[in-house]
Parts: C-alpha cells; sequence; structure tokens
C-alpha cells in the first residue's frame, strides 16, 4: 500500500514536471510568433 501511493506521488511528479514543460514551450511559441508579427 505504501509502496504504490509513493509510485502514484512519483507519476503525479513527473507528469507536473512534463506539463510544465510543454507549457512553457507554448509561451516561447507564442513570445517568438509575436517578435516575428511586430518585425
Amino acid at each position: 500500500m505504501h509502496k504504490s501511493s509513493r509510485d502514484f506521488y512519483l507519476i503525479k511528479r513527473y507528469d507536473y514536471t512534463f506539463f510544465k514543460r510543454s507549457f512553457l514551450q507554448k509561451i516561447l511559441q507564442i513570445i517568438r510568433l509575436q517578435l516575428i508579427v511586430k518585425m
């Protein structure tokens, strides 16, 4: 029981970091597009 809950926590943490990374990439893409539009 304890081990499974720990695994669940690790998976959750991994999902969160992956989500943050993809989110940052999307923001960078939007900023890049804005810069291109302004030029």
